[in-house]
């Protein structure tokens, strides 16, 4: 009888390790389907015209700007439908990954990106989010949160948004940032 239940224990521990094993190539194959998509040059060159849109506007303070993109996205739908399907993928990547052993993993490979998008967009998400309310929003400030701690642990420096060709340039300073680790809302307020 203990034979019996001795196997029966080796059975149930080899059916956990191959549902253990199988957990964790799930999520590599997710972690490597991310970091494919979001380095992708269709993916990249969205993000490199928003970066480029918002550098090129007028202001001289972060919430300026940032109001001052806010206009230009609801003005043009083109440049507002990159905006949403950059933050729809974070946040969607920042949700099925919230269970995950890489649940971290924007913030530990673009803290930057994430920081910036924010930067640009803060006030333009905050409208959005008032317009059509739903909890998925969070997961994109979640992952920015998370960039801004992680850019922190590796010490703050100023945090340059630049133009497609180089020219116009904005750049979040370490204070800045500080600020945002405290409150992310608190440059826009």
């Amino acid at each position: 009888m203990c034979s019996t239940s001795l196997v029966e224990w080796a059975t149930v521990g080899a059916e956990i390790l191959v549902a253990a094993v199988i957990f964790y190539e799930v999520e590599e194959h997710r972690a490597s389907t991310f970091m494919t998509d979001v380095q992708d040059k269709d993916f990249y060159e969205k993000r490199a015209a928003l970066y480029d849109a918002y550098a090129r506007l007028a202001g001289s303070t972060l919430k300026e700007r940032a109001e001052a993109f806010r206009k230009k996205l609801w003005g043009d739908k083109g440049l507002r439908e990159l905006c949403d399907s950059q933050w729809t993928y974070f946040n969607r990547l920042r949700y099925m990954l919230r269970r995950s052993l890489h649940r971290r993993l924007l913030a530990k490979w673009f803290p930057q990106v994430m920081v910036s998008f924010w930067v640009m967009t803060a006030i333009y998400v905050r409208e959005r989010q008032q317009l059509r309310p739903t909890p998925i929003h969070n997961y994109g400030v979640v992952a920015v949160r998370e960039s801004l701690k992680e850019l922190k642990k590796h010490g703050f420096k100023p945090l340059t948004i630049y133009s497609n060709d180089g020219q116009a340039r904005v750049e979040v300073s370490v204070a800045e940032l500080e600020n945002m680790l405290a409150d992310v809302d608190a440059p826009f307020k």
